[in-house]
């Protein structure tokens, strides 16, 4: 059987870059639950939301450089997750991975450092 080659994929595939909105409110308009939970497989010191949006579940992942510790050690004052989603770059990702991001909100909390990332519930 021969390789497929996965190298300049990412390089070459159709991107369409994402819309991020400005608040954590804007991300979850219509919410009719939210739910704090904490993860225990988690260590990063992101905070999360189970979330319902006309009828599906969502999780809500919300990060800021002053509560996660990987952040602030790689200096990511503007969320790699989200500038990830907003260029489009998961769209390269081949179908058999499904990231679950449906939206992103950035410029949250101190100093506008803060970013959330609302994903399908897929656990």
């Amino acid at each position: 059987m021969g390789r497929t080659s996965v190298v300049g994929t990412a390089a070459t595939a159709e991107r369409t870059p994402r819309a991020v909105v400005t608040s954590v409110d804007d991300l979850v308009a219509g919410a009719t639950a939210r739910q704090p939970f904490s993860n225990a497989d988690g260590k990063s010191g992101s905070a999360f939301e189970l979330v319902e949006i006309g009828g599906e579940r969502y999780v809500l992942k919300v990060m800021h450089v002053d509560g996660d510790w990987i952040a602030r050690s790689l200096g990511d004052l503007a969320c790699r997750q989200v500038t990830v989603w907003a260029c489009g770059l998961l769209d390269a990702l081949p179908p058999s991975l499904d990231h679950a991001v449906v939206g992103a909100a950035r410029g949250c909390g101190r100093n506008g450092w803060g970013a959330a990332l609302l994903m399908h519930d897929v656990g």
